[in-house]
């Protein structure tokens, strides 16, 4: 029930004794604080308390569970996305959820979320499939996920249940959780044992009576028994016309349970067996509240016969990393554990989780093999000397004959310290003093036959039973019986762990742990940190400065524009510095085409500053402009001049242009004449100022053009005569110019930031604060680091530590971190890119060291290797003139 502080609401009891007892009690919803002020027949009515603290005391270790309903729907969801995934199509299922009603930009992270949780764990878990997954955490423990869709009542149940089962074999308490969607087990460094067993711990017929006794120290039971005792009257709220504090009632609940089950209160170490549970109304009552409220014991019985009998599969896993469909009982809050121990003391937080989603979903959770072949060339015996042998000897007890050991081997005998033993026809080594250790395991000795396999384990890493069996020259079905045995201490784990494996392997917990951990460590070690050089080197490839680099066509010039958009350079500059630099053989054509289909226009984003509106300014080819993609104009405009508006002048030629324009719509620049006129001269002195001013814009670079060429638009007045009207001279075409919209853009500031922030992204690929501020992108670094951090949210951004020497948070698209990785490894080899300094990459003074090149378009700036080698100002003594 939810209301605002100002509010009174109502609420039900069944009751009318606890509706008496409730008056004047203060409880806490959210963060405020309500009383219960006005009792009626089986109503409270409760008011504003203000700061007044809670006298009613509450319990964080349970929460409402989802719907049996809710929580089919929820598999069947995974369920049909999961179809779309397996078929290679997930627009497919983007769109079936859009179509279901969800926003695209949740369909789309639902896709990926699942995505990449069905690439770690190789199966969807379902209700009809569930999914056991264990990883290493960082102590050397282990934790057990298990993905069950069904809901908070049954995993709480089947959680409990495999709690006290472990507990049972290992003779050790687990802690666990339980949500709607999984279980968590936490182990220790003794646990072992195989995943696929796990199903098979818990047991249709018996599990009512597992759970029976998993209860009896929950805190959901002790919660249940204090409420029946206060609804049986057995512990008073009120005694004597005065309110009993709850610790009192608390002391008076445990002195009841204490008479009535004796076993629930008793000192564990008295206790031989499971408890007997006392046939008594508030014990059976409390138990029944527990098993069919807080957990769903039918629900859990059924779901384990449907185990049994096949109807619903468990697919195991192991792996390197918790799967993103793990995080969340990873990090479950109090209100999911099973076990009454605090937050700060949960096993879980020595997991480390990965941020963002993961983009190689090839090898994502699967061990490295150059991690596992790391390991096994780490582990390989190789004695350097006689004592060293002897050593080796000594651990592993028996070794067939090597002949590269030959000579130490002769060393050892000569001074009495080992000795050869015959095992069917071959030749093995022992040391003297191993040698009746060496017998006992020939002759089937349960303790040499585990000390023997235990050395050998720790010497050949992952292998099989007839791989130990050979090394060992010991019977197979005895190094199956040690293998096990082994397994019980938690020495060794059984799984699948090379690719193509056939049967199960085997292999030290030790030596799994290092592999896991160098696999981590190899994914980190791709996008390690470049230098400054580095990124200035991927910078010049990202843009396609770079030799080899460059597109071609219409496709890339319009590829260059959406990365380029938004930047403003001299207009002079635009087409031989900036294009076709990044472009083969580059054709204005292609620019003419965009420009004129409607595709691409230019403009001024960010008005010149004006003292005095109506005072004209001449014409430039510095003029700063950008070239835009007309479909993201009005975000641009709305980044780049926020609620700002530009000056209009109220005389001359460019007031009169205006006019023109707002009247008529998008006009030639003939046509502008013939309406206002002017000579050609004044027309064009006054849409360059329209320009400067932020008011006017253009679809087509032939203004640019004649502007760079000393060539004016207009080649003659307009007359009405045609008697002695001179030939007109054809000229490149100039396209038509129009008024930059006003408009409002449709949307929020959070999505005006993340719109400037993907375009940060197109543009740098790695983006933070440095580049961030030189990019003239109109919005404050803390708006765009929000956006930044939701599209990482998304798992559309990675976040992280790209390169060295920047402070602050640092993002990237993931196909930018690959390439960052490549360039890093790639060597140097003197590769040299000049570029003008109106370009985006002039970044000495920022990136790289030097002093700052002005943006001037005659100053040019040379890199080698992404190290600055000339920075050529030829005007830098000069101050730089923006002549509009």
């Amino acid at each position: 029930m939810v209301a605002e502080p100002d509010d009174t609401f109502i609420g039900t009891v069944n009751e009318d004794w606890a509706v008496e007892s409730m008056a004047g009690d203060i409880f806490l919803l959210g963060s405020h604080s309500w009383r219960i002020r006005r009792v009626e027949p089986g109503v409270v009515r409760v008011g504003d308390a203000g700061d007044t603290p809670p006298t009613i005391p509450f319990w964080l270790g349970e929460a409402p569970a989802r719907t049996a309903e809710l929580s089919v729907e929820v598999s069947e969801l995974r369920r049909q996305v999961d179809e779309h995934l397996v078929a290679g199509d997930p627009d497919a299922a983007r769109r079936w959820l859009v179509e279901a009603g969800i926003d695209p930009a949740a369909a789309t992270m639902i896709v990926d979320y699942l995505a990449v949780g069905r690439a770690v764990l190789g199966v969807m878990p379902t209700q009809d499939h569930l999914v056991l997954e264990r990883f290493f955490d960082d102590t050397g423990g282990m934790q057990l996920v298990v993905h069950s869709p069904y809901g908070g009542r049954i995993n709480r149940g089947l959680g409990m249940a495999l709690r006290k089962k472990f507990c049972r074999t290992f003779n050790f308490e687990l802690q666990a959780a339980a949500t709607d969607d999984a279980i968590v087990l936490s182990l220790g460094p003794h646990h072992s044992f195989p995943l696929d067993e796990v199903p098979r711990y818990v047991s249709s017929r018996t599990v009512h009576d597992t759970l029976t006794h998993a209860i009896l120290d929950a805190p959901m039971f002790q919660a249940r028994w204090r409420w029946n005792l206060n609804r049986s009257l057995m512990v008073l709220r009120y005694r004597g016309g005065r309110r009993n504090p709850p610790p009192i009632q608390r002391m008076e609940s445990d002195d009841l349970l204490a008479a009535v089950f004796p076993q629930a209160a008793a000192c564990q170490d008295n206790i031989v067996g499971p408890r007997e549970i006392p046939d008594h109304v508030l014990v059976r009552q409390t138990i029944d509240d527990t098993l069919h409220e807080a957990l769903d014991v039918d629900g859990l019985a059924a779901l384990l016969a449907r185990i049994e009998s096949g109807a619903v599969t468990v697919h195991c896993c192991d792996t390197t990393e918790p799967s993103v469909l793990a995080h969340e009982i990873v990090t479950a809050r109090p209100y999911a554990f099973l076990d009454d121990e605090e937050l700060q003391n949960r096993r879980t937080n020595a997991v480390h989780l990965r941020r963002g989603l993961a983009v190689e979903l090839s090898s994502i959770g699967a061990l490295d093999p150059e991690a596992i072949e790391r390991v096994h060339a780490e582990i390989v015996p190789g004695p350097s000397s006689a004592d060293d042998l002897h050593d080796l000897l000594s651990a592993a007890v028996v070794v067939a004959a090597q002949e590269a050991w030959r000579p130490l081997w002769a060393e050892l005998v000569a001074r009495g310290r080992a000795q050869a033993l015959e095992r069917d026809g071959a030749e093995v080594w022992c040391a003297t003093e191993a040698v009746e250790l060496a017998r006992g395991a020939f002759a089937g000795d349960d303790a040499a036959v585990v000390k023997a396999l235990r050395g050998h384990l720790e010497l050949c890493g992952i292998t099989t039973t007839e791989e130990l069996a050979a090394r060992t020259t010991l019977p197979a079905a005895r190094v199956a019986w040690g293998l096990a045995a082994l397994q019980q201490d938690g020495f060794v784990l059984q799984g699948r762990y090379r690719v193509g494996a056939e049967g199960p392997e085997w292999v030290s917990r030790r030596l799994l742990a290092r592999m896991h951990s160098y696999s981590r460590r190899t994914r980190r070690d791709s996008v390690e940190p470049v230098t400054s050089q580095d990124l200035m080197r991927f910078l010049l490839r990202w843009q396609h400065l770079a030799p080899g680099t460059q597109l071609a066509g219409e496709q890339g010039l319009l590829a260059v524009l959406e990365q380029l958009q938004g930047w403003q350079a001299a207009a002079v500059a635009w087409e031989p510095e900036l294009l076709a630099r990044r472009l083969r053989r580059y054709d204005p054509a292609w620019l003419d085409r965009l420009c004129h289909d409607g595709h691409v226009a230019w403009l001024r984003l960010t008005p010149r500053a004006m003292d005095d509106p109506d005072v004209v300014t001449a014409p430039s080819k510095a003029t700063p402009i950008a070239v835009v993609l007309r479909a993201d104009l009005p975000w641009l405009l709305a980044a780049a001049r926020g609620e700002s508006a530009p000056a209009e002048p109220a005389v001359g030629a460019c007031a009169e242009a205006v006019e023109v324009l707002r009247t008529r719509g998008a006009c030639f620049a003939l046509d502008v004449a013939t309406a206002t006129r002017r000579l050609p001269d004044d027309v064009e002195r006054g849409l360059w100022d329209g320009v400067a001013r932020g008011l006017l814009m253009s679809d087509g670079f032939g203004a640019i053009r004649a502007k760079v060429a000393g060539r004016p638009m207009l080649v003659r007045p307009p007359r009405l005569a045609r008697i002695g009207r001179q030939p007109v001279r054809t000229v490149a075409p100039a396209g038509r110019w129009a008024l930059v919209p006003t408009e409002p853009v449709d949307a929020d500031r959070d999505e005006l930031a993340e719109a400037a922030a993907e375009q940060l992204l197109n543009r740098w690929g790695v983006v933070f604060r440095d580049l961030a501020v030189h990019d003239p992108c109109g919005l404050p670094w803390r708006e765009l680091q929000w956006a930044l951090r939701r599209l990482e949210d998304r798992g559309l951004v990675r976040g992280g530590r790209f390169v060295h020497g920047r402070s602050g948070e640092q993002y990237a698209l993931p196909a930018a971190v690959e390439q960052l990785a490549h360039v890093r490894r790639a060597p140097r080899t003197g590769e040299r890119v000049t570029v003008n300094a109106t370009d985006p990459l002039n970044l000495v003074g920022l990136l790289v060291p030097g002093g700052n090149v002005a943006s001037v378009r005659t100053n040019t700036v040379t890199y080698v290797d992404g190290v600055v080698v000339d920075a050529s100002a030829h005007d830098a003594g000069a101050p730089v003139r923006d002549a509009l």
